[in-house]
């Protein structure tokens, strides 16, 4: 592994976020154990009437398709659909960055970009902030507080892991179905505007980056206004 460094190796770091791999609806189509019996299948969409991915909205019909041959019931194939898609809605991010060039590097080699004490605040501030909006605790309140909800390979059957494993450290992992799609729908109306703010050739600073959520949060209400 490489280490980028900023006042070091590294020239240039832009990021962005981008829908290009986020989906509002996901069809798992699966086996079935009865003879001469059609495969089974589910299909989850986004449904949230206020919600910028609704299914058949704004963001129009974007679809997911996942075959899995061990999802031989409907009650399968729909928890499935619904974990993935749950993923599916959280938008991406994309770094491009530009570097003192390196000859022992070769394709497919792993670079770590250490970011800025500037950049690594701000991005853990805003972090919290969404936290704080969706769920009313940070993150490290929610790791605290709460059991973990879900892991890598949970759908297929895998056990929980230990105190040790690193998803126990990403609060997201701790949060309940409803909670989580509620931050990854608040997200990907932040990366619309990112989209939107990058189509028309602007370029924010933290700063900027950081009133411009706090707008979005005052117009979206908090958790306990839109509870129940």
């Amino acid at each position: 592994m490489w280490d980028v460094t900023y006042g070091g190796n590294l020239l240039t770091d832009q990021r962005s976020m981008t829908s290009d791999a986020v989906f509002n609806g996901v069809l798992v189509s699966g086996g079935n154990l009865s003879d001469n019996a059609s495969p089974v299948s589910y299909l989850a969409t986004d449904t949230g009437t206020a919600s910028l991915t609704r299914w058949g909205g704004p963001f129009g019909q974007r679809l997911k398709a996942v075959s899995n041959s061990l999802c031989t019931t409907v009650g399968a194939c729909q928890a499935l659909a619904q974990a993935t898609l749950r993923d599916a809605l959280a938008p991406n991010i994309a770094a491009t960055i530009g570097v003192v060039p390196n000859p022992a590097l070769d394709a497919g080699d792993v670079v770590r970009v250490i970011h800025s004490g500037d950049a690594q605040l701000f991005f853990a501030t805003m972090q919290n902030r969404l936290y704080l909006h969706v769920v009313g605790l940070t993150a490290r309140q929610i790791i605290a507080a709460r059991p973990l909800a879900t892991w890598p390979g949970r759908e297929e059957g895998k056990p929980e892991p230990g105190a040790k494993a690193a998803c126990r450290k990403v609060a997201k992992n701790y949060l309940t179905p409803r909670e989580l799609v509620r931050l990854n729908r608040f997200v990907s109306m932040l990366c619309l505007r990112a989209e939107a703010i990058a189509d028309d050739g602007l370029h924010l600073t933290l700063l900027q980056w950081e009133m411009l959520v706090g707008r979005e949060i005052e117009h979206d209400g908090g958790p306990f206004l839109l509870a129940g």
